[in-house]
Order: C-alpha cells, then structure tokens, then sequence
C-alpha cells in the first residue's frame, strides 16, 4: 500500500498541497496520475480526497441501508485500491511517487473539494467521458469546482480521449 497518512479536519487540510478528486472512474484514475506529477514538479504535498453521500432514505425494500460509517469505510477502500494501482502502474514506469494522503469526507464531492481547495495550489479532477456528444461537456462536478473553487483547477481528460 502506499503512504496513506491519517486524515485532517477542516478547510486547511488541503493548504498548500495538490488536491486530487478520487472515485471509482477511470477519468479519475488519470487525474490522480496527473496530480502526481504535479505534486513532484511543484514539491507540494499530494492529498487525495474521496467524498461520499449516505442515501437519503435509509430503509428500503431489502431493509436498512448501511450506515455512514460503513459507507465511509468502503469509500475509502475504494479509494485506497485505486491509490495502490496507480502508484504501482508510476512504479513500473519509472515516474516519481510523492506520498499522498488520503481525505475521506461526507458530502457532494463539488462541496468537498471547494471547501478543501481553499489554500490549496491546485485542484485536480477527472473528465467523464460518456459517448461523443456528452464528451463535449463538463461534468457537474467538475464544472461546479472550476466555477467555485479557490484555487486553480485542471480538469484532466481521459488518456486515450479524442481531442476533436
């Protein structure tokens, strides 16, 4: 596993650091490629930042949902996975590996990461492609963060992307 530290609260947890938004997309596997190499270039700390939402209905037919607690939880496994996976595929490469730390938090990931991004260096998000017309267009999250975060954001679109 890679050097995953313990979390810190608040806004100035991403002070002077490079954020990167982490789901399970591969958008997001290639933003946080990126992030690594910026967080090299600049010598700025790399903290990844993982969001979940907990429903907001928490009975359903099958019966109670998981709590937040175990939804935080798998948020972070899933995050540490990719986190692992990326590191390994810079290993094989050659390509440099700052540490990073991981921050899981609940809320919409846009709001998490404007909240964050307030003294950070840079913010990094993934691109969703999703077919030729919608490849076009911003996702939300990522148009809501380049509109309000504060700091300068790089939205990184998939490897591999077209750029017509």
């Amino acid at each position: 596993m890679s050097d995953l530290s313990a979390e810190s609260s608040g806004s100035a947890a991403g002070a002077g650091a490079v954020l990167v938004g982490v789901d399970a997309s591969d958008g997001s596997r290639d933003a946080l490629d990126h992030a690594f190499d910026e967080a090299h270039w600049r010598d700025a700390p790399l903290v990844a930042v993982t969001a979940f939402e907990p429903p907001d209905l928490w009975v359903t037919s099958g019966g109670l949902v998981p709590s937040a607690t175990a939804l935080q939880h798998a948020a972070r496994e899933q995050a540490e996975t990719m986190i692992d996976s990326v590191v390994e595929a810079r290993k094989a490469r050659g390509a440099p590996v700052p540490p990073v730390r991981l921050l899981v938090r609940e809320g919409p990931a846009a709001v998490v990461l404007e909240t964050l991004s307030t003294g950070a260096v840079l913010l990094v998000v993934g691109h969703r492609g999703r077919g030729a017309l919608a490849s076009r267009m911003i996702g939300s999250t990522g148009l809501s963060v380049v509109l309000r975060a504060a700091c300068t954001v790089t939205v990184v679109r998939r490897s591999g992307a077209s750029a017509s």
